[in-house]
């Protein structure tokens, strides 16, 4: 959690400073006659935010999200988020004249998890389901914001997603075997666990589900 704890603290100052000097958010947003130029523009527009209600939505799914998917990745999450933020502004560049926000990154999040941890439960729009369904219910949902004007760079979305998606399945999700091997003991080895150790006293365990919901954008200007 506390690589996802620095990147929303990081988020945070950046826009403080964008309120203190907004010609700040003008120099490094996603500008896309610019990009080609100034490419460093695809990583500075992820941590700048149009208002406070478009980095409250966006720091609260990263928090959600991200503090699972760091668990999984360790010292390659930051390097992914990053990852996943320019991919995100690469695939925002052809259909918008400027736009910024982590909500590429975020999605890029979401892909991962939806890879990594398919059944885990989250709710969207107030309805619990596997992490994998959400997935394309948010795909669904950008992919008909894409052709709207809402005001949203749905493309970043997609790409986003996408990519952490691709990303996830690819490097990062574990084989069935291996997470059946870390989930189960054999029969005979906990009863000879429980003889030497426990005597006839048998452990309670209990398991906990994770539910949660986001709602998060990158904004086309």
């Amino acid at each position: 959690m506390k690589q996802t704890l620095t990147l929303v603290a990081v988020t945070a100052v950046a826009f403080a400073v964008q309120m203190a000097i907004p010609s700040i958010t003008e120099t490094f947003l996603l500008d896309s006659s610019l990009v080609f130029s100034e490419p460093w523009r695809l990583v500075t527009s992820m941590f700048l935010h149009g208002d406070i209600t478009h980095i409250a939505y966006n720091m609260f799914a990263l928090f959600l999200f991200g503090s699972l998917l760091e668990r999984e990745l360790g010292r390659l999450y930051v390097p992914f988020y990053i990852a996943a933020g320019i991919v995100s502004g690469i695939a925002a560049v052809p259909f918008y004249a400027a736009a910024l926000g982590a909500s590429g990154a975020v999605y890029g999040v979401m892909g991962a998890l939806a890879a990594i941890k398919p059944k885990l439960i989250v709710f969207v729009m107030g309805v619990p389901m596997p992490m994998i369904a959400a997935a394309f219910v948010w795909l669904a949902l950008d992919t008909v914001g894409f052709f709207s004007s809402t005001g949203i760079a749905n493309a970043a979305h997609i790409g986003g997603l996408l990519f952490g998606a691709v990303v996830g399945f690819a490097f990062f999700r574990k084989p069935e075997e291996a997470r059946r091997a870390h989930a189960f003991i054999d029969k005979g080895s906990f009863e000879e666990w429980e003889k030497r150790y426990m005597g006839n006293k048998l452990p309670a365990t209990r398991c906990m589900t994770h539910r949660c919901a986001s709602s998060c954008s990158w904004r086309a200007l």
